[in-house]
């Protein structure tokens, strides 16, 4: 097995017993969260979490939204609705919503601007180890997601700071003892780009692909759209999907980027999707077809292309289909022709429905798209 990408990405369920010290007086609590704007938090919360981990590694493959970004502003403090009903005013918990304006993903779907959620508020009490954000604070966050689209951090060993682009884990910005990551967590100011590379590279060892050929194979090629997605399908049901795109005409501010798209399916439905393939008559297809005008019969001018492989048994063709309309160029033709249209649909439905981004990342391309046959667009 060659390890290259995940089969699956397992979310984790965080379990946290949350109990209030109180009785701190007010000048220690303003030494133990010194840069804290407030200065008059009255109490502690400790937390104590399901699981810790132990690399970037774990935290990627668990985390449901990787990313870096500033915190804008303080939202809200809103009651916890696990304890706002408690009768003891001491057990009733705070929550702080912030919103934090992304940069860049490493993992995970955004829009420019999402919402954090931190159990405490600032004046009341705070997580040790994990205090409120500020706004203007940089971040590096492993978040999951959580009711409403709210996020929340997978632990506090998944939260670091960016200082002038370097990236310090918190044990070396919090006071002595309250942040203690692991030592494989535990980074001091190092290079932001050099950090995105290490976590990408630690998904990716971590993932597997069979080293064997895929029996279906799906390219989807948009030229003008600056597109391109590959998806694999593999004889034991691991799925593979990467999406390219802003490969045409790329500008720093709009790198080139890539996603992996990893899951799993099972044997029976590897069959199904062989078994269209034989209604079909896949193999007696002609390996090239060009779309027409229905009326004059010339050819259509258009960004996508299209090519679908199978290899397993007797079933053994390669598809190349050019020429018909798309999200990007839309009209009034068949995306595909009609005998494609079935097994395109299913093996779309696979790639959206059946896999997990496990990460993405910038990319460096030359424009080039390779056709069938040795033909260059």
């Amino acid at each position: 097995m060659k390890r290259i990408s995940s089969l699956t990405i397992v979310i984790a369920i965080l379990t946290a017993v949350f109990l209030l010290l109180s009785g701190c007086d007010h000048e220690s609590n303003q030494d133990k969260y010194t840069g804290n704007t407030a200065g008059n938090t009255i109490g502690i919360i400790h937390v104590e979490y399901a699981r810790s981990y132990e690399s970037l590694g774990e935290l990627a493959g668990e985390a449901d939204l990787i990313v870096a970004g500033t915190i804008d502003r303080i939202m809200e403090v809103v009651p916890d609705e696990a304890t706002k009903d408690k009768v003891d005013p001491g057990s009733r918990m705070w929550l702080t919503r912030s919103a934090f304006k992304v940069e860049k993903s490493v993992k995970g779907d955004f829009t420019d601007e999402i919402i954090i959620a931190q159990l405490g508020a600032l004046g009341w009490a705070e997580e040790y180890g994990n205090p409120i954000f500020e706004p203007g604070e940089r971040c590096f966050l492993f978040l999951r997601e959580g009711d409403n689209g709210i996020y929340g951090l997978l632990h506090p060993d998944g939260r670091f700071r960016i200082e002038d682009d370097k990236v310090p884990s918190m044990n070396f910005l919090l006071p002595t003892g309250q942040a203690r990551p692991p030592m494989n967590l535990t980074f001091w100011r190092v290079d932001l780009n050099d950090f995105l590379s290490r976590i990408i590279e630690s998904i990716k060892s971590d993932l597997i692909i069979p080293n064997e050929e895929p029996v279906i194979s799906m390219n989807l090629l948009r030229v003008m759209g600056g597109r391109k997605d590959d998806l694999s399908i593999y004889e034991d049901g691991t799925v593979v999907f990467t999406k390219q795109w802003g490969l045409r005409l790329p500008a720093p501010d709009r790198p080139p980027m890539k996603a992996w798209r990893i899951g799993q399916i099972g044997a029976e439905d590897v069959g199904n999707l062989l078994e269209i393939l034989e209604l079909i008559h896949f193999n007696e297809l002609e390996p090239r077809d060009r779309a027409s005008d229905p009326h004059t019969g010339s050819g259509i001018m258009s960004d996508l292309g299209v090519t679908i492989s199978a290899n397993k048994g007797y079933i053994n063709n390669k598809v190349f289909s050019s020429g018909y309309s798309s999200d990007e160029s839309p009209g009034q033709y068949k995306v595909y022709p009609l005998i494609l249209n079935e097994i395109y649909s299913e093996l779309m439905r696979i790639a959206e429905e059946e896999t997990k981004e496990a990460c993405r990342e910038e990319i460096v391309t030359n424009i080039i798209y390779e056709y069938p046959d040795g033909d260059d667009k």
